[in-house]
């Protein structure tokens, strides 16, 4: 079955590959043909003019979505990690369960995790295996950007999304040689060594980045000794088995045939060696979390394609991850586990992209295969979720239609999507092997608008249908204490904001010399919630059982005074609402879920040198679902400092973060890092 459906994506992606080939012959044929033919006017398209921008790349000026790009200067040279990138963006809330490298996932919009997309160049991370992608398994040393779309995800990614759209884009290669190591040191004997070579001196071009980063992480913190309401047996100790180690390797080759016409080849390498700390911090747990990861992709650019000015990429990926988990004393769960989880991605896709005389048509066509294996290795029994796959298609189509000289967008977009799951073997409790099959299809609409009032102020509105389809594990269950069930529904999320940007720039002799403003209202619904009820003996299996709502406010605003001051502060209000079958939950809040969060930050730039100093505030969250009181979190206060100076080629930043040295808990008994300090030096060549 697995090479069967490999046959098939590789006929698909030879099929894909070869209507660029079709249509460059045509264009020369109607080129070629000796009577005249008129066309309609046609309109330029508004890409950018960067030279890193690449047909399939989504124009922020070409999309309705609320959208953030973090750029790589803003964390280049700093002992930074993503979520600590990300989470300072409104609407966005990061939760990390310790330091350095441990498992950090992303709710935009009072989402949950698994309602997030996560990209890199393209490429879907998050896996059918289930959970959201894990932020710290992203290396940032060869990042070049970080785009975040809020609640509606353009159809340049292949599957839609309730949250939103998290593409991190790795760097690529410019004409320039590029050549630089960075080397930085922090507390808790963080370390951080990275170096990157690229160049483009002619039409080949290549780039190589590799890092190391690892942390001992063992910072003080106040162990409440598993009793947080009676504080008199509380003691101070340091963090145990907390350490961590990875290593990341990018590669790209690209050869440009034309300056229509481009191949691009990539290849990046993870791998990480983790000690995970129990609840209660337990000295002599032995638990485990080894991961290791690659992925591959191959992709081809034809552009201004016939006189229809088509633009067209055909990509084919393929990933795998092993990851091997392990509690040698039971200490996390009920019994000692070694487990090798393993997962195969292959997909294919096709964007086209054609510039006609009102607007843009874009449309996405992609199929994949997706394979989970679970070797339980203290058992000579399959898990249950053992050799499942899914196959999955999806198409889209979204047309721009530009009125009133551009300055009217409408973007109406339709998703199709076939999910087909299959559980090939597996073990129910009474011994008997079975198999297990869902086939699920789906229409998603969505609609943006854009109207640029004037030159300084621009209104938004979209609103979109997405689902969430179940995972395997929930689909399928687990060993152990989870069960799954088939028949579960998909999430299905009904998205709403409107908003405006606001932007003037009034020239360096004034005391204000640039303003912008963000603000939007969104609301969110989210039917057929996916929630686990656990029965008298502990045993967890899925169900739709309930409907959430979020209502809320985001703000950013950017401020540059005095040529040299650049004032951010951004805000966001939310109020999430579990209405849930179930009369103990119904009306609460949504776990996990910052209430209010607020971040304020001032920067001073003069040639070289730069000050910059943060203070971040969240307040009101619960860690539970019935919101009681001893689950509720304490409001996060922090502030952080550093500076920068550039020596001719040499970067040096010192840092110091949660300079009020709280210990706080952003997931229930695992307690963040207090404070810290850093140096990092990186010189370019």
């Amino acid at each position: 079955m697995t090479m069967i459906f490999v046959k098939r994506i590789l006929l698909v992606f030879i099929a894909l590959f070869l209507v660029p080939e079709f249509l460059s012959h045509l264009n020369r044929a109607i080129a070629s043909d000796e009577s005249p033919v008129t066309m309609a006017p046609v309109i330029v398209s508004a890409k950018k003019a960067e030279e890193n921008f690449q047909t399939g790349d989504v124009d922020p000026e070409q999309t309705t979505a609320f959208s953030a790009t973090i750029t790589h200067d803003e964390f280049d040279g700093k002992m930074e990690t993503l979520a600590n990138v990300i989470e300072k963006e409104a609407g966005i809330q990061v939760t990390q369960t310790g330091g350095f490298g441990s498992y950090s996932s992303v709710s935009l919009r009072g989402s949950s995790s698994e309602q997030v997309m996560v990209y890199l160049d393209g490429i879907l991370l998050n896996e059918a295996s289930g959970g959201g992608v894990d932020l710290s398994n992203i290396s940032l040393s060869d990042v070049e950007s970080v785009e975040i779309y809020k609640g509606m995800a353009p159809i340049n990614f292949n599957r839609s999304s309730i949250g939103g759209v998290v593409n991190i884009k790795t760097l690529r290669a410019g004409k320039e040689m590029q050549k630089s190591i960075t080397a930085g040191y922090g507390s808790f004997n963080t370390v951080k060594l990275a170096g990157l070579i690229s160049h483009k001196p002619g039409p080949f071009d290549y780039l190589v980045s590799a890092d190391y980063s690892g942390s001992d992480n063992d910072f003080d913190y106040l162990n409440p000794n598993n009793t947080r309401e009676v504080p008199e047996d509380d003691y101070w100790q340091k963090r145990n088995h907390a350490a961590v180690n990875q290593h990341n390797i990018l590669a790209k080759l690209g050869y440009d045939f034309s300056s229509d016409s481009r191949i691009d080849l990539m290849n990046q390498w993870f791998e990480k060696d983790q000690d995970l700390p129990d609840r209660s911090n337990t000295k002599d747990s032995n638990i485990r979390l080894d991961t290791k990861r690659n992925i591959s992709s191959i992709s081809l650019i034809k552009n201004n394609l016939t006189d229809f000015q088509l633009n067209t990429r055909t990509g084919f990926e393929y990933s795998w991850k092993e990851e091997a988990y392990s509690d040698e004393f039971g200490n996390a769960s009920h019994a000692p586990i070694d487990v090798i989880y393993l997962n195969r991605r292959y997909s294919g896709d096709f964007f086209l992209e054609s510039i006609t005389a009102y607007g843009i048509l874009n449309a996405r066509i992609e199929v994949s295969r997706e394979e989970f294996d679970a070797d339980n290795k203290n058992t000579s029994e399959s898990t249950d979720i053992n050799q499942s796959h899914r196959n999955s298609f999806v198409t889209a189509l979204q047309y721009s239609l530009m009125l009133l000289d551009d300055r009217v967008m409408i973007t109406p977009a339709v998703n199709y999507t076939v999910f087909d799951d299959h559980r090939e073997s597996g073990t129910e409790a009474i011994g008997l092997p079975e198999t297990s099959h869902v086939k699920k299809e789906y229409v998603t609409p969505q609609i943006g608008f854009k109207y640029a009032v004037n030159t300084w102020l621009t209104l938004k509105t979209n609103a979109a249908r997405y689902i969430r389809e179940p995972s395997f594990f929930e689909l399928f269950g687990d060993r152990g204490y989870f069960k799954g069930d088939i028949d579960i529904d998909a999430e299905k999320g009904t998205n709403f904001d409107i908003g405006a940007d606001i932007h003037q720039s009034f020239g360096k002799r004034l005391i204000l010399n640039d303003f912008r403003l963000s603000t939007a209202f969104f609301s969110s619904k989210v039917d057929d919630l996916i929630v686990m009820v656990y029965d008298s003996g502990g045993n967890a299996q899925p169900k739709n059982i309930a409907t959430s709502t979020v209502h809320g406010i985001e703000s950013a605003i950017n401020i540059q005074l005095l040529n040299h001051f650049y004032l951010t502060a951004n805000t966001t209000l939310q109020d999430t609402n579990n209405e849930s079958n179930q009369s103990a939950h119904n009306g609460k809040e949504l776990p996990g879920r910052f209430k209010k969060s607020f971040l304020g930050k001032i920067e001073f730039r003069y040639n070289g040198l730069k000050l910059f100093s943060e203070y971040i505030l969240q307040q009101d969250m619960y860690y539970d679902i019935p919101n009681l009181p001893a689950g509720k979190a304490e409001d996060k206060k922090e502030l952080n400092a550093g500076v920068s100076i550039l020596f001719n080629d040499l970067l040096v930043t010192l840092e110091g973060k949660n300079l009020f040295d709280d210990i706080y808990e952003e997931f229930y008994k695992y307690p963040l890092p207090g404070r810290s300090f850093s140096v990092t030096a990186k010189y370019t060549f």
